[in-house]
């Protein structure tokens, strides 16, 4: 999850790009999905039925249905 369509962007350009040698597959969306990794705006639906979530917003997630772990950024900047 990510606060705002820029930072959803930057995401996507560096799952495109790291790690050079592989790929991971993603979609941006805050509809539902059937991809494995979705970087989303959404804070309200497990679009994808994730087990997981690494939540890049400023604040933590209300969304905790169906997921097994969270991960939340940390900044201490």
């Amino acid at each position: 999850a990510v606060p705002h369509l820029e930072a959803a962007q930057f995401v996507e350009s560096l799952l495109w790009r790291i790690p050079e040698e592989s790929f991971m597959p993603h979609h941006i969306s805050d509809c539902r999905s059937k991809e494995w990794v979705v970087i989303t705006l959404q804070d309200k639906e497990n679009v994808n039925q994730a087990p997981r979530l690494l939540n890049l917003c400023p604040s933590a997630s209300s969304l905790l249905s169906g997921l097994e772990e969270i991960y939340d950024l940390y900044d201490e900047s």
